[in-house]
């Protein structure tokens, strides 16, 4: 078999490539990646067990447990919708200790969502409540939530990050004020000292109350960190698969994260706090056909996480599904005889090859092009760099990348993120270091010998358009 850089090198013969010269500067040290980033997020729905008695999250699923640790997914949030929907049994105690058996074997922390109001009161327009308008609220029992926590507490301490009270809370409280209230009455009841909470966990359109929650509840109130959801191209429903791979790729998405960031994120670090986006993804709704589930949200969900990370956030949690669910944009989907990983599946591996350590600086010249680069100095000293080359559209040729990093580079290898046939398109057919993410959560990828154009810490590689690549550079020979 062909290596990977030798079919990259035969790729170029045939498409016109343009030259890029990236340089890093190993010793800026910026924010350190936190070890529990990676997350998903499932409803409360999926912890409860099947017509026949079987649980989803339980320390016998072995391939469940296995993609985790395949994917660096350390983080688990339970709640989204079903977290308060009237028609959903509140979990007991035996679905508690089938989660928290899960959570420790597969050494994550979880993320658990308390009921706040019954579901059917949400108003018909499935939105949120507006300003001023009087929404008919049917609240949970605060009493019966303590319970569960002061449950969760007792025994499963070590492998809880924090209590959620209530989902996406602005579907019932039309300010925050009244949301405040609601929220101190709940959290009073649980008295427990190991009790940390977080919040508020609003939908984008209230992101405004998560800067309110740093500033009012930040500062103390058990709050360990502020919770936000986004998702960051809208909804899903009814989404032309061009215009929403476009909208997805375009480099001015990122003017979406900005604008979202600085609606809440100011508050929380001027509180002294940080944030995890606990419920996310690309399109809302279940995502958008033939993209949230094609190789584009590969491409998107690398990027996306990087973005966070430079920006302070200590995690992401995607939102995805359960056995049934059928939503486009799941990290994986669970099968009888294991899990089939998605596009966003590979791209928590990526981030997870090369996100351990200090982001530093790396500067792409020419600039312009839909090519990101981050930069990541690991523990030990070795140098990660995660390209991801967004060019699409037909006729597309690759790039160039030159990569200078001085000392800090005298050997190189790298491993190819590639999409099927169909290019950003594919929803099958994709590879990362040469080899698929089986059922089995297993992944024998490896990584390929880069050639070096000097002795002066320059390599080289060829990155095709709509692919994605990891680099990683050692001062060892």
């Amino acid at each position: 078999m062909k290596s990977l850089i030798g079919f990259f090198l035969v790729f170029a013969l045939f498409a016109r490539a343009e030259s890029v010269l990236v340089t890093v500067d190993p010793n800026a040290a910026g924010l350190e990646i936190s070890p529990d980033f990676i997350g998903v997020s499932y409803e409360t729905s999926a912890i409860l067990p099947d017509r026949n008695g079987r649980y989803f999250f339980s320390a016998d699923n072995k391939p469940l447990i296995q993609m985790f640790r395949t994917l660096g997914i350390k983080s688990l949030r339970v709640g989204g919708n079903t977290a308060d929907r009237v028609t959903v049994k509140v979990p007991g105690e035996a679905d508690i200790d089938s989660l928290f058996a899960f959570s420790k074997a597969a050494g994550v922390k979880v993320l658990y969502t308390l009921r706040m109001n019954e579901g059917e009161e949400r108003p018909a327009t499935n939105g949120p409540v507006k300003a001023g308008s009087k929404a008919i609220l049917k609240p949970y029992d605060p009493k019966a939530d303590a319970k569960i926590a002061n449950y969760i507490l007792d025994h499963y301490a070590a492998n809880l990050a924090c209590f959620i009270i209530g989902n996406e809370v602005d579907h019932y409280y039309s300010d925050f004020p009244t949301f405040r209230l609601a929220w101190e009455k709940f959290a009073e009841e649980i008295t427990s000292p190991e009790a940390r909470f977080c919040g508020p966990s609003t939908t984008a359109g209230r992101v405004a109350w998560a800067a309110d929650f740093a500033r009012e509840l930040g500062r103390g109130h058990r709050v360990a960190f502020v919770s936000q959801h986004e998702y960051a191209a809208g909804s899903g429903r009814n989404t032309q698969v061009a215009a929403a791979v476009e909208k997805l790729l375009s480099s001015k998405i990122t003017e979406v994260y900005k604008k979202f960031h600085d609606a809440f994120v100011p508050a929380v670090l001027e509180a002294g706090q940080h944030f995890r986006l606990e419920e996310c993804n690309s399109f809302s709704n279940g995502g958008a056909p033939g993209v949230s589930d094609a190789f584009a949200a590969s491409l998107w969900g690398v990027d996306y996480m990087y973005w966070w990370a430079a920006h302070n956030a200590s995690g992401l949690n995607f939102h995805t599904g359960g056995p049934g669910s059928g939503m486009q944009y799941s990290v994986f989907i669970p099968r009888a005889d294991g899990c089939v990983a998605h596009p966003l599946g590979y791209a928590m591996k990526a981030f997870d090859l090369g996100c351990h350590g200090r982001l530093t600086q790396a500067e792409v010249s020419p600039p312009g092009k839909n090519l990101s680069v981050w930069a990541v100095r690991g523990a030990e000293g070795a140098l990660f760099l995660t390209l991801v080359n967004k060019e699409h559209a037909s006729g597309s040729g690759p790039i160039d990348v030159t990569l200078a990093a001085g000392e800090a580079a005298r050997s190189g290898e790298a491993m190819f993120l590639s999409s099927g046939e169909r290019g950003v398109q594919s929803t099958t057919g994709i590879t990362l270091g040469g080899a698929a993410i089986q059922k089995d959560g297993s992944w024998k990828g490896v990584w390929t010998a880069l050639p070096a154009s000097s002795a002066d810490g320059h390599f080289v590689l060829m990155l095709p358009s709509a692919s994605m690549a990891v680099v990683k550079l050692t001062s060892g020979k």
